[in-house]
C-alpha cells in the first residue's frame, strides 16, 4: 500500500525528530477537543479514532484498507505496512517513523476497549516492529470520567501520566492480555 498524505483530522506536531515526538490516538468525543487544546504543539500530535473502525481480525484487505480510520493511522505513522512477517525489504521502513511513541487513549467502556483492541490488532498484523521496538503505549485511565484538568494530567502531561507499554508477543492473544 503506497503511503498517503497526512490525514486531515491529524493535529500534527512541529518537531520532526521521532525521538522527541508522540502521537496520541484518542477516542472520538470531548477528549479530542481537550487534547487539542492542552497538547504541547511542539512534540504532541493528536489523531481522533472513532468506534467505526473496521474489525481487523479476519477482515479482507480491500475492506480493511478502505476504512478511513485504518488509512489515517497508517498514513500518520509513516512507516507503511508489512503483509508478511518478518517484513519483506521495502515493505516496511522504520526510518520513516514520524513519532517515537504511539499512545492509545480510550475510555474504559466497551466501545473504548473495542477501539483499543482494533488498534493493537492493526499494529500486530501490519506494524509489528512498532510493538517489538517498544513504541506503543496505552494510558492508564480509571473507570470514572474526569474533568479536563484531570485529563490533561493523566493523558497529556508526560510528568504526571502513567503509560503502560504494549509489547509484542507470539500471538495477538498474548498482546491483548497485556491490555487487561
Amino acid at each position: 500500500m503506497p503511503l498517503k498524505p497526512l490525514p486531515h483530522r491529524l493535529s500534527d506536531c512541529v518537531v520532526k525528530d521521532p525521538s522527541q515526538t508522540e502521537i496520541l490516538l484518542i477516542q472520538d468525543g470531548p477528549a479530542v477537543q481537550a487534547a487539542r487544546r492542552v497538547r504541547d504543539r511542539l512534540t504532541q500530535a493528536v489523531l481522533p479514532v472513532g468506534a467505526s473502525i473496521t474489525k481487523i481480525k479476519g477482515a479482507r484487505l480491500d475492506k480493511l484498507f478502505d476504512d478511513e480510520t485504518v488509512k489515517s493511522i497508517i498514513a500518520a505513522l509513516g512507516v507503511g505496512i508489512h503483509l508478511s512477517y518478518p517484513p519483506a525489504p521495502g515493505e516496511f521502513d522504520m526510518t520513516r517513523l514520524r513519532y517515537g511513541k504511539l499512545i492509545i487513549a480510550t475510555k474504559p467502556t466497551p466501545a473504548g476497549r473495542f477501539i483499543r483492541d482494533q488498534i493493537v490488532s492493526l499494529l500486530f498484523r501490519f506494524n509489528r516492529p512498532l510493538l517489538e521496538g517498544g513504541h506503543v503505549y496505552r494510558c492508564a485511565l480509571d473507570k470514572r470520567p474526569e474533568p479536563n484538568e484531570a485529563f490533561e494530567n493523566r493523558v497529556m502531561k508526560p510528568a504526571t501520566r502513567v503509560l503502560i507499554p504494549v509489547r509484542s508477543g507470539r500471538s495477538l492473544l498474548e498482546v491483548r492480555k497485556q491490555l487487561e
